[in-house]
Parts: structure tokens; C-alpha cells; sequence
């Protein structure tokens, strides 16, 4: 069965300090990148960090890395607003808003340090899909 489609064990969860906290409605966050792999998502209070390419037609491979220091994450010069739709433990879906794609993606826990991106299929003008491995993000 497809990583994804399954149900992430919840213990990798709880037994990690780095989890995600639960919100129903949308929130604010901030996502910086840096020019290789790293994917911070700051909520006000931590900042969350993946390292792992977005990808805009296909699923990809994440890996959940310690939250970076704030000190840390403000450096970072790629910056864009976050839309938080919802969050919990084992799962974010959430827009970024970087003026351009505006892509949004659902990151979901698989097992351990490992979680899967997926990004929501877009429309492209006259019913155009993204062209195949196009990168996503800043």
C-alpha cells in the first residue's frame, strides 16, 4: 500500500517533541527556504523544518528535522506568508502565498522522521497541468 494512503503510526508522533500543533481554522505562519533543501514553517511560536523538494505534479519524500532556532530560521531569504488551513500532529495543508504560484500542499507523516508532500492539483490556463517535475515553492 502507498505510504501515503496509509494511516501514520501515531507513536513516531508522541514520542517527538516536534510535532504539530492542531488548528481547524486557518492561521498565519511564515515559511522560509533556503537555496538547497530546507522547508521552515514558523507558527509564531516554533519553527518547524523539512528538508526535501516540493514538487508541483508529484508527491515527494520529506524528512522532519529539529526545529531550527528562531535566530536561525530569520536569516533565510527566501520568505513568503504560510495560509495554515489545518494542522495536526501528523499532517499541515496550507497555501504559500509567494505572489506567483501560490501552490498549496498537504505535508502527512509516513513513519519515523519520514513525511510525504503532496501538492493540490492545479489548472493551468486552458485546463493545463504543471509540466512534469516542476518545482514548487520559492
Amino acid at each position: 500500500m502507498d505510504d501515503f494512503l496509509r494511516e501514520p503510526d501515531m507513536r513516531d508522533l508522541l514520542n517527538s517533541d516536534t510535532i504539530l500543533p492542531q488548528h481547524t481554522t486557518p492561521q498565519q505562519w511564515e515559511c522560509r527556504r533556503d537555496d538547497a533543501d530546507l522547508i521552515c514553517l514558523y507558527d509564531g511560536q516554533r519553527v518547524y523544518t523539512f528538508r526535501g523538494q516540493l514538487d508541483l505534479a508529484a508527491q515527494s519524500c520529506l524528512e522532519k528535522t529539529e526545529d531550527l532556532p528562531y535566530a536561525q530560521f530569520m536569516p533565510l531569504k527566501n520568505k513568503c506568508a504560510a495560509t495554515v488551513h489545518r494542522s495536526s500532529p501528523g499532517s499541515i495543508h496550507f497555501t504559500l502565498n509567494d505572489g506567483r504560484l501560490n501552490q498549496t500542499f498537504t505535508f502527512r507523516h509516513a513513519s519515523g522522521s519520514r513525511w510525504m508532500a503532496v501538492p493540490k492539483a492545479r489548472r493551468g490556463r486552458a485546463g493545463e497541468q504543471p509540466a512534469e517535475g516542476q518545482q514548487g515553492g520559492q
